[in-house]
């Protein structure tokens, strides 16, 4: 038991202080004459006193009611007992709805065995409690803020979905904080709790403080026992088209299997494998020589389907290598990872491969970095160093003023008139460039088409606001389409709930009914979402998120329409053995069951002290 306002212990002076005042007190008599003693009993002892002062003597109802002052000074100082629980005065559900938590435990998966726990907690909630509910996805979201109402957040729970995408389990934690920081004020000394309900299969969290809060880490599941198709890619060799499949078994003993591998809905191989425990294998099917599309799919008694489909395209330039050299520029970089086709490296200085004739990189972008010659079909400058095919630098101009644009594929839906800019190179257009966006300084766009395409934008972006501006992405979007040519038009391969967006003014329908659509699927893979949604385009772009379960989606684009494959594809779900410890921040957090939660202790006290009141007064009554 502890107290939670140990402060009240110190009523106790005034208060039995005050007691024994008053037995100090004596009675003040008057003398009466009487005809006989023996008339009267036994001189009564002393119970009342209404003058100063006499000897303490032993008294037992003083020390009833001494006993009984001291009882209701313990309840002022709040004692607590500690009790089994998931719910505490304030608590934070983070609920874990990645790919991992599909996982097939006992009949159900993690995740609905999450759901329950969480159910179950919000309904041992005591009257006061706030629960809040979190939702740890790709991208988190609050389901529910905090309230005192259970049947509230109850609601609020059953909005919650799986997902077969990654979980950002750090960035859900922090939310988490920042809410029990802002609004927990008021619950008990040891602050809210946050309560994560996962299996524990997410990347380390750095840069995390629960601050006054504290993490409770319920762990779910038990099984180990996966394979997960860990790449799919196809490629010319000496012998023809042919596609590169591995598959890798992430539990501890051997697991038979069958890999499909279809080419435009036509199965092309077919082979039976045993995988070891820990050991990965690797197919190489022949393809036909007009292959678009690649499905694979593993038949095998595991225990995660999600990492049993995979999905690529039958031309190997469908994909969009891309070389970012930067000394850092996380606006640039999350701009290209929104394209569903882009594979990115990063590098601070250009290694010598890209210059090599068989580079395998399509677009190198030079960020604020002299650009220098590559092999690439396309280049993207930004900055105000070096020489470029689009022209040449002389000198800068600081704080130009937009002019004028002209229609072009790159510059469409983007708006330059807001943006400001420390400072702009002076370009001199070369021979076949092109300027797109005129400022009071000259040039703000640049492009030169031929059999290399370039496009320069002669500003440093940190040196500017076009990052924080709309149009940024619309413009990276555009420029990797001018750039790559039309490779990868008709077929996009993404990874679940990582928004992708793409350049249009008409109006979108994103649909998940894979079948009739010309996915080359095999019948047993049915898209993920029923029905369709129409998207509208917000300043000429859309972006799509809907897409949370791994499959075939189509998107029509007024008489046209692009295939869209999501796939899994990643080592840190498909590692599906629970953790009973996780790293948060800087140290561990180890697994439990229950927890234990302190709760007020007054009613047991409250009772002692009401049958300690009625002692005495039975006292004070037969004695006087």
């Amino acid at each position: 038991m502890s107290l939670q306002n140990p402060a009240g212990l110190l009523w106790a002076i005034p208060v039995l202080g005050a007691i024994l005042v008053l037995y100090l007190l004596r009675m003040r008599r008057r003398d009466v004459r009487i005809p006989a003693s023996f008339l009267w009993q036994a001189q009564p002892e002393e119970i009342r006193a209404n003058s100063l002062f006499q000897r303490l003597r032993p008294n037992p109802l003083m020390f009833v009611q001494m006993l009984a002052a001291m009882v209701l000074v313990l309840l002022l100082a709040r004692p607590q007992c500690a009790q089994d629980g998931l719910i505490g005065e304030t608590t934070v559900l983070v609920i874990d709805v990645s790919a991992s938590m599909n996982t097939r435990e006992s009949g159900s998966t993690r995740f609905e065995e999450g759901l329950r726990v969480a159910a179950e907690a919000i309904a041992s909630a005591k009257p006061g409690d706030r629960i809040a509910i979190i939702e740890a996805g790709t991208i988190p979201r609050v389901v529910s803020p905090l309230t005192n109402d259970p049947s509230r957040a109850k609601l609020a729970l059953e909005t919650v979905k799986p997902s077969d995408g990654e979980s950002d389990v750090g960035e859900a934690l922090r939310l988490a904080s920042a809410l029990a920081t802002s609004l927990g004020k008021g619950s008990n000394d040891a602050g809210a709790r946050i309560l994560l309900l996962s299996d524990g299969c997410f990347p380390d969290v750095e840069n995390f403080s629960a601050g006054n809060s504290k993490v409770v880490f319920r762990a779910i599941g038990k099984r180990a026992d996966n394979l997960a198709i860990t790449a799919f890619q196809a490629g010319k060799t000496t012998r023809g088209n042919e596609a590169y499949l591995s598959l890798r078994n992430y539990g501890d003993s051997a697991i038979p299997a069958t890999v499909n591998v279809y080419a435009d809905g036509e199965l092309v191989d077919s082979q039976k494998t045993s995988v070891a425990g820990g050991k990965t294998v690797g197919f190489t099917p022949r393809l036909p020589t007009n292959a678009k599309l690649l499905t694979a799919e593993v038949k095998a008694e595991d225990a995660l389907a999600a990492d049993n489909f995979g999905a690529t395209s039958g031309d190997p330039n469908a994909a969009l290598n891309v070389l970012l050299v930067s000394n850092g520029n996380p606006f640039l970089e999350r701009a290209l990872l929104l394209d569903p086709r882009v594979i990115l490296d990063r590098t601070s200085s250009l290694p010598a491969e890209a210059k090599n004739p068989e580079s395998k990189y399509d677009v190198v972008i030079f960020d604020d970095i002299a650009a220098e010659s590559v092999s690439a079909r396309g280049v993207l400058v930004f900055g105000t160093q070096g020489v470029i095919r689009s022209g040449r630098i002389l000198g800068s101009e600081p704080r130009p003023v937009y002019r004028s644009a002209q229609e072009h594929p790159v510059v469409r839906g983007v708006d330059f008139a807001g943006v400001a800019i420390e400072s702009l190179a002076k370009v001199t257009p070369g021979a076949g460039a092109k300027e797109l966006v005129e400022s009071s300084a000259g040039p703000l766009v640049l492009v030169k088409d031929g059999t290399q395409r370039e496009v320069c934008l002669p500003f440093g972006l940190l040196k500017s606001d076009f990052p924080l501006q709309v149009g940024f992405p619309i413009l990276i979007a555009n420029s990797l389409d001018f750039l790559a040519g039309e490779a990868g038009k008709d077929s996009l391969f993404v990874r679940p709930n990582i928004p992708f967006g793409f350049p249009t003014d008409e109006a979108v329908t994103f649909s998940g009914e894979s079948k009739g659509l010309g996915f080359g699927l095999p019948k047993e893979w049915t898209g993920p979402v029923p029905g369709a949604k129409v998207i509208t385009p917000v300043n000429s772009s859309v972006t799509l998120r809907d897409h949370r379960r791994i499959g075939g989606y189509s998107l029509a684009i007024g008489g046209s329409k692009k295939q869209v494959l999501v796939t899994l594809n990643s080592e840190v779900e498909s590692n599906i053995r629970p953790r009973s410890n996780v790293n948060l921040g800087s140290g561990q957090v180890a697994a439990t069951a229950s927890p234990l939660r302190l709760s007020d202790a007054h009613r047991p006290i409250l009772l002692a002290l009401l049958l300690l009141l009625a002692v005495e007064w039975w006292m004070f009554a037969r004695r006087s």
